[in-house]
């Protein structure tokens, strides 16, 4: 995949590349590819791209969805009465990672406990050296 630095390369070259006429397309077609080039610039930070990146997985499934990282699994769900909000549930998580995740605020987009979830996967060790002191 590549860095946010290339994507921002590729991106300036077409554009001198069409401003000095070596491309040879149309314009809807040099609009096309930087329009693409743009996006993948301004999206590259998202949740679902760094997920993809770190190599975790997100599944949907009949009750909600599943997030497989790469130390546990995690089944994301709806909740709430009044308020809906996302919730979570591990099974093979340890006990002082779930309850590091219990630590955190609700979470009304998916997107935030996506978020989270990839934090605390990603930052496995650090949170149970910081949990066993």
């Amino acid at each position: 995949m590549k860095t946010r630095e290339q994507i921002k390369s590729e991106l300036e070259q077409h554009n001198a590349d069409y401003k000095a006429g070596k491309l040879n397309v149309s314009y809807s077609r040099y609009l096309k590819k930087y329009k693409r080039l743009a996006s993948a610039y301004k999206s590259y930070y998202s949740v679902s791209n760094r997920i993809k990146r770190y190599g975790a997985k997100v599944t949907k499934t009949s009750s909600g969805y599943t997030f497989t990282g790469k130390r546990f699994t995690a089944y994301i769900f709806l909740d709430g009465c009044v308020t809906d909000f996302w919730n979570y549930q591990c099974e093979d998580a340890p006990r002082w990672l779930t309850q590091y995740l219990d630590e955190m605020e609700l979470h009304l987009q998916k997107s935030d406990l996506l978020n989270t979830l990839l934090i605390a996967d990603e930052q496995f060790d650090t949170i149970k050296a910081e949990s066993e002191d």
